[in-house]
Formats: structure tokens, C-alpha cells, sequence
């Protein structure tokens, strides 16, 4: 009914004749349309021709698999376009059958993306997409080979590789911002996980496993900010002088007025009769290092370490692992020189990151 209600409302009625029948499972409708049969033909034919230009080797954006550019979520939008510019046709059926629920730009591009991969499985950037996403649910292996069969997802067997290419990419990320002169710290937590057991025996019994998760965020301020930015360099040099000058804890009254002025006028935009003083109400209280700060942060999340950070042993070799990756890091970023002493510090569950030069 819901397909029958669709076409009466979109299709013209001397096209359309529908009359309902039968039970669920059983045709309801009946088309008398104008278009004679061989123009219908003649319209797959050069849908299915247009489909083949497609699926050669490295024309569609979808061919691509870089997790660098899989990540940019310019890549639907891309994909949009580019069913829009070479097969309009199907981009207005697939516009016009879908409704204005949802998303329906992912929508066409799922479809098309489907269509895609079921005809050269190479051409998976949507499909590698949403594998990373049901991996990200707990999707076990037989929903992954159950939903690749619908061409949803990649298969049970790729995820493995698209897993250690995200690896791969990951670390590549940390040694580049290594490499651009920013320093870090690591963030870890435990993982506790517990199986219970149906069939309950001596030997057979529910279990606790512990974990621990971690990951690296790299600073957003540099060292070459300490010399470049006037605010940071006047502020190091006031941080030396051993004279301390209780001016220095006093707030400026004019710039803390200004401030809460700014705070009261974002709750009054909030009402109605006041929603045209928006446009004057600015959206980020100015201070000496808003570039520095607006600067997007970044967390790179590191594999897990089978290890109970309640266990002394088990944290002497978290920190040991911690080490080893920063001489790894350090050493393919080139600046494995320029440290003398690594600290890694533990504050609970947090870990710190300082380092000392020459």
C-alpha cells in the first residue's frame, strides 16, 4: 500500500492504472503504462552502459581506500556529485523514489554505492566505511558476511586489513605531529570486561578480564609557540623574575565587565524578544591566545594492552610499553637526538608526556 500510495502521488494517472489484490507477498498492483516496451528496454540497456563506465578501475571516487581520505567526510558529498554528472538519470529515479525522510543524500549514494561494488568489490569506500562502523557496535563475523552479501559492508575477511591499514594511518598521524614539533601525553583507562557462563562448573566459571586502553594526544601549543607568540614570550619572561609583583594576580576590571557582559547577552539572545541582538553578541570572548587554542585537538587512539593496571607488575610494563613507543616515534620523526630524558609520569589513570633537551 505504501508503494501504491508513492507512485499515485508522483505519477501522473494515464501512466498509472493500480488496482489491489491478493495477500502480503502477492503483486498488488497492475501497470498500464504508455512507454512501450522497447523504450523501456532501450532505457536499461543504457543504464546498465553507464553503470559499466563506472565500475572500471580507479573512475569512480569510491575506488578510493587511503583511510586518510576515507576519513574527510567530503567523500559522500563527492560521490553525490558525481552520480549527479555522469548518470542523471539515475540520480533523478533514485531522487524522486526515495522520500524526504532521513538522509537522503546518503541514501542515493548508499544505493549507488551498492550497485557499484556489486559489480567490481573493489569499489568499496562506502562499504569500508560502514564495516568500520559495525566493528565500532561489536558486529560480530557473521553479520559482517550476512551484510556484504547485501553489499552493506567488506567482507568477515577484510576487516582484519582495514583495521591494520586505521593502524598504520594512526601511527603515521602521531610520527607526523611528532615531527612538526608537538609533544604529548597518553591517556589510558582500564577495560574491565565480564563473561558469564550458562553451563556453571569447577573448572568452567564467569571470569574478569582486565584491560588497559590508551591513546596519544599530541599538545596544540609548541615549543616555537614559547618563541614566536608575543603573549607566551612575555609571559615566560615574567615567570622568571624571582620578584614577585602582586599586581600581576589583579584582574583587569574593564576587560572582566566586558566579559560578563558577553555572558548575560548569550542568555538573553536565548529569549525571543531578544533574538535580534544575535548578529551583535560575539561567539568567542576575545583573549591573547585564541588562535593558539582554536587550534582542533586530536587523540590517536593506541592498540590495547592485555595487561591490570592494579597490578604493580602489570603497570611497571604499561609505562615500559609507553617507552618504546616514544622511542619509536621520536626516532622515525628525527628527533630522537634532540631528547636526553623521556618522563613518563602516571597520575592515576592519566599519563603525562614531558621532555627534557640538551
Amino acid at each position: 500500500m505504501i508503494l501504491l500510495r508513492f507512485f499515485t502521488q508522483h505519477v501522473p494517472l494515464k501512466f498509472l492504472r493500480a488496482k489491489t489484490c491478493g495477500s502480503q507477498g502477492e503483486k498488488v498492483t497492475t501497470s498500464r503504462s504508455d512507454v512501450p516496451d522497447d523504450a523501456k528496454e532501450k532505457i536499461i540497456l543504457e543504464l546498465d552502459a553507464a553503470i559499466s563506465q563506472m565500475v572500471g578501475k580507479n573512475i569512480s571516487v569510491l575506488s578510493q581506500k587511503d583511510p586518510n581520505i576515507l576519513s574527510v567526510e567530503t567523500i559522500f558529498d563527492q560521490a553525490y556529485r558525481e552520480l549527479e554528472l555522469n548518470i542523471p538519470f539515475l540520480f533523478n529515479l533514485l531522487s524522486a523514489l526515495l522520500g524526504d525522510s532521513g538522509n537522503k543524500k546518503a541514501s542515493v549514494v548508499m544505493i549507488y554505492s551498492m550497485i557499484l561494488h556489486s559489480r567490481n568489490n573493489k569499489i568499496s569506500a562506502v562499504q569500508r566505511l560502514m564495516t568500520i562502523l559495525a566493528v565500532r557496535c561489536h558486529a560480530d563475523n557473521k553479520l559482517l558476511s550476512r551484510l556484504n552479501k547485501m553489499h552493506i559492508t567488506t567482507s568477515a575477511q577484510s576487516k582484519a586489513n582495514i583495521i591494520a591499514e586505521c593502524s598504520e594511518q594512526c601511527e603515521q598521524s602521531v610520527i607526523k605531529a611528532i615531527h612538526d614539533g608537538k609533544d604529548g601525553k597518553f591517556n589510558g583507562d582500564n577495560v574491565d570486561i565480564f563473561v558469564q557462563t550458562n553451563d556453571i562448573r569447577m573448572e568452567n566459571k564467569s571470569k574478569d578480564y582486565h584491560f588497559f586502553a590508551s591513546d596519544f594526544t599530541p599538545y596544540r601549543i609548541t615549543d616555537s609557540d614559547f618563541q614566536e607568540t608575543e603573549y607566551l614570550v612575555n609571559y615566560m619572561k615574567e615567570k622568571r623574575n624571582i620578584v614577585i609583583n602582586i599586581e600581576r594576580f589583579k584582574p583587569d576590571v574593564d576587560m572582566f565587565k566586558h566579559n560578563i557582559k558577553i555572558l548575560i547577552a548569550r542568555q538573553l539572545i536565548e529569549h525571543p524578544d531578544f533574538k535580534w541582538m544575535e548578529i551583535a553578541v560575539p561567539k568567542h570572548i576575545q583573549f591573547p591566545l585564541q588562535d593558539v587554542m582554536s587550534r582542533k585537538t586530536t587523540s590517536f587512539v593506541l592498540p590495547v594492552m592485555l595487561k591490570n593496571e592494579m597490578k604493580y607488575e602489570d603497570c611497571v610494563q604499561i609505562m615500559d610499553g609507553y617507552e618504546k613507543y616514544l622511542q619509536e616515534w621520536y626516532s622515525k620523526a628525527g628527533r630522537y637526538k634532540s631528547i636526553k630524558l623521556v618522563l613518563v609520569i602516571t597520575y592515576g589513570s592519566v599519563v603525562h608526556l614531558k621532555k627534557k633537551y640538551f
